[in-house]
C-alpha cells in the first residue's frame, strides 16, 4: 500500500468514529441527557453539541 492509500484509509476510519460519535452524542440528547454529561461522554464541546441539537 502506497502512502496515498495509507493516508485515504486512514481519513476514513478517522470519519467513520466522529459520525459515530455524532450519532451517539445526538441519541444522547434525544433522550434528554445533560449537555456537560454528554460532553463528557462523547469528547465534544457543549457549542459543537449544540450546533449538533441545532442541526436536527
Amino acid at each position: 500500500m502506497n502512502k496515498a492509500q495509507l493516508e485515504g484509509e486512514l481519513r476514513g476510519k478517522l470519519e467513520g468514529k466522529l459520525e459515530g460519535k455524532k450519532e451517539i452524542a445526538i441519541n444522547l440528547l434525544r433522550k434528554n441527557i445533560a449537555l456537560d454529561v454528554v460532553a463528557e461522554v462523547t469528547g465534544f464541546t457543549i457549542e459543537q453539541l449544540q450546533q449538533l441539537r441545532l442541526s436536527e
